[in-house]
């Protein structure tokens, strides 16, 4: 390896999630969806949780969502699915995923175009 670009890097992080979840601990998931990266460095965030409990981050997205009048188990038209709410990120707070895996933010509003 040379130097770190977005493929390898996230090839590692699925494969470190990956032997996590499999060799983990039991009613614990393991997922990683913050990284950081440079030419010559990478970081990784792997978050553990544990099954059946509500974290901090999906209890935000709950929160938010029932205030923006939306239901976050409904699907987007093209089967998108809201993932995330981040209060610092005023103009495009909520992230979805795509069928195929991509990440997007958008706003409320933006969400609520996607149904």
């Amino acid at each position: 390896m040379i130097k770190f670009t977005p493929s390898n890097v996230t090839q590692m992080e699925d494969e470190m999630i990956e032997v996590l979840n499999k060799y983990g601990f039991k009613n614990v998931t393991f997922s990683g969806n913050t990284r950081s990266f440079g030419s010559n460095e990478t970081t990784f965030k792997i978050v553990a949780n544990i099954n059946g409990t509500t974290s901090n981050a999906d209890a935000a997205l709950e929160f938010h969502a029932k205030m923006d009048g939306i239901d976050t188990t409904r699907k987007g038209a093209k089967g998108q699915e809201l993932i995330e709410y981040h209060p610092r990120k005023r103009k495009y707070p909520y992230i979805y995923k795509s069928v195929s895996g991509k990440r997007y933010k958008t706003s409320a509003s933006g969400w609520k175009s996607l149904l």
